[in-house]
């Protein structure tokens, strides 16, 4: 559901301009935050769908889909510390670490 408002962003923002209501708006910088929180939940939400067609999820299953988000949350860091110029908004980095540390766990 995010992931279709952060891909609507511009409709939104036409709409919300074309209205006589007066709108709180998102800043530059919230809609940057909304769409790089979207790519760092997006391995979790393919996981989650591959398990809830599962009548029966294998402790093996959970050992390897996990390990894909860990893979995917380790290379987002890794690219950020490695180009400066792009750098992740603070808020995502912790919820890049904490979802590692979690997952991991």
């Amino acid at each position: 559901m995010s992931q279709c408002f952060v891909d609507l962003e511009e409709a939104i923002k036409a709409t919300m301009a074309l209205t006589d209501e007066e709108w709180d708006t998102l800043t530059a910088e919230e809609w940057r935050l909304c769409r790089e929180l979207c790519t760092v939940l997006k391995p979790f939400e393919q996981i989650t769908e591959a398990m809830s067609g599962e009548q029966y999820v294998y402790g093996i299953q959970i050992l390897i889909l996990t390990r894909g988000p860990i893979s995917a949350l380790n290379k987002m860091l890794q690219v950020q510390e490695e180009d400066f110029a792009d750098s992740l908004h603070e808020i995502t980095k912790n919820l890049i670490r904490s979802l590692r540390s979690e997952t991991e766990r």
